[in-house]
């Protein structure tokens, strides 16, 4: 008697592990877009305790710049914006203005107010109209 797998066996087999292979794939992808909206979420409140950290030490003032006087005092770099989805491309770049709803465009990377006359100065958002996985608008963080 010879002992094995029969062709149908192994093709089952087969067609088993195929579809778990599928099923992860799924699972895996969605826990890399969970993982970037983490990590932007993550980057923006450390800009923003950065932020009030700067605004104790300079005498109740935020930096009236793009950000880049919190380089290498306060922080290494600011921090790329990568999203889950490919809405905008990563990008580290800081759009500024005199009101919130200005210094927001919808171009990716950071929006923030840097004018000391503006109700919202210092105010620091991710400048996306799109939402994340959770259909919440990423502008709103």
């Amino acid at each position: 008697m010879k002992k094995g797998f029969t062709l149908i066996e192994l093709m089952i087999v087969v067609a088993i592990i195929g579809i778990l292979a599928a099923v992860s794939v799924v699972k895996v992808t969605d826990l890399l877009a969970k993982s970037k909206e983490g990590s932007i979420k993550g980057h923006l409140g450390t800009l923003r305790s950065v932020l009030n950290i700067y605004y104790s030490d300079n005498n109740a003032s935020y930096p009236k710049d793009d950000l880049t006087s919190l380089v290498p005092k306060y922080v290494s770099e600011i921090p790329k914006v990568k999203f889950p989805h490919m809405e905008h491309l990563e990008s580290k770049s800081v759009r500024t203005s005199d009101s919130q709803a200005s210094a927001q465009d919808d171009s990716g990377g950071w929006a923030y107010v840097n004018i000391s006359s503006s109700a919202q100065w210092g105010e620091l958002r991710i400048n996306c109209s799109h939402t994340d996985l959770s259909s919440h608008i990423w502008s709103s963080y």
